[in-house]
């Protein structure tokens, strides 16, 4: 890895504010670093993830200072441009609509950014004593962060970025930077979703995650009138249920309203064509019904995580089917826990706000 603040030993850093090939993977305010990876537009598509599983088209990674990243960006002037936002809760096909949409004329997809990850983390801590970082530092962190992400590899080119589940809390700081941004919320309803998160490897994720932040998440919402989850299946209810409040959030904010549309991952899969189409309009980003056709008939037979590996709605029906059969129990335990949370006025009526799949194709107000 360069060393860093020397930015001058690599021609790259010279263009590095008007194009994505160098990628902001991760950055140490504490050391003053920034690590950038080499990309190119086939090893964003190829990228499953912008993690660590990220494809890059060099092997070695670079390194610049934090303020060296800042004042390029200072010095080129460069103003803020318009992302658009997958939002969703997990599990529920975000990663298939981004490689649907990245693959489509316009449209660069980015997904899961680590840094995204970090700042949605110590926004969680900002108010506690002897935090590392004040709320102004932390909106440059989280602005330096958008300008890497907004590149595009040509000027009429729209960044569409994909947060993990875990940042939703950064949407709205995010579809507030020029108010012009949009954003798509996926989700699958409770009953459907339960099942999933109680497949073994998701179920092993959901406790980490709820132990690392989720229950702490809830305490601050619920306060003592709820009682605390504590079963597998009540874990990823209310995983859900802070997901969805999220979702709510951004559909009641006047600010952000008429920007957010809802979709169920089943109308998506019911009927690819006519959403994804949608979709491009909603983005600023027109792309035509036999390229949509083409794109979507050939992710959609693969595992979008594991693209290697044949998936398909008729997949995913078989194994949401047996998992209703061999989790039954864990799953009327996260319902019934779900009902009682629902009485407080924190997570009434989301259950209601995202109802099972319609059968109109069309993304939804929420309203």
């Amino acid at each position: 890895m360069a060393e860093p603040d020397k930015p001058r030993r690599d021609p790259r850093f010279e263009r590095l504010t008007a194009t994505p090939e160098l990628f902001l993977k991760d950055f140490n305010p504490e050391r003053d670093l920034a690590v950038l990876s080499p990309m190119s537009e086939a090893s964003y598509r190829d990228s499953v993830f912008m993690d660590d599983r990220l494809v890059r088209s060099e092997t070695r990674d670079l390194a610049l200072s934090l303020n060296a990243l800042g004042r390029l960006w200072q010095h080129s002037g460069a103003a803020a441009r318009v992302i658009h936002y997958i939002g969703h809760m997990g599990h529920c096909g975000s990663t298939l609509l981004s490689r649907i949409l990245g693959e489509l004329p316009g449209l660069h997809s980015l997904r899961e950014p680590p840094v995204l990850v970090a700042l949605s983390r110590a926004l969680r801590y900002l108010e506690s004593p002897g935090f590392g970082l004040t709320a102004f530092e932390w909106s440059q962190l989280l602005e330096l962060a958008a300008l890497m992400m907004q590149r595009t590899w040509r000027a009429s080119d729209v960044s569409v970025l994909k947060p993990t589940s875990a940042a939703g809390n950064l949407l709205p700081y995010l579809m507030n930077r020029t108010g012009d941004e949009r954003a798509v919320l996926l989700y699958v309803h409770l009953a459907d979703w339960l099942p999933i998160m109680l497949r073994p490897d998701t179920r092993r994720e959901t406790g980490l995650f709820a132990k690392d932040f989720r229950l702490a998440d809830f305490a601050a919402v619920a306060g003592d009138e709820v009682s605390s989850p504590a079963s597998p299946g009540e874990l990823a209810a209310m995983t859900w249920l802070l997901q969805a409040r999220e979702f709510a959030e951004l559909l009641d904010d006047p600010r952000t309203s008429p920007r957010v549309r809802l979709l169920h991952f089943d109308t998506l899969l019911a009927h690819p064509v006519p959403v994804i189409r949608a979709l491009c309009d909603w983005f600023g980003k027109p792309s035509p019904s036999e390229d949509i056709t083409a794109v979507a008939g050939r992710l959609m037979k693969t595992d979008a995580k594991r693209p290697g590996q044949a998936y398909g709605a008729a997949a995913r029906a078989a194994e949401l089917e047996r998992l209703r059969a061999t989790e039954t129990m864990e799953i009327e335990r996260g319902l019934a826990w779900a009902r009682a949370a629902a009485r407080n006025p924190a997570f009434s009526g989301l259950a209601q706000r995202l109802p099972p799949a319609k059968a109109s194709p069309t993304p939804s107000s929420g309203a």
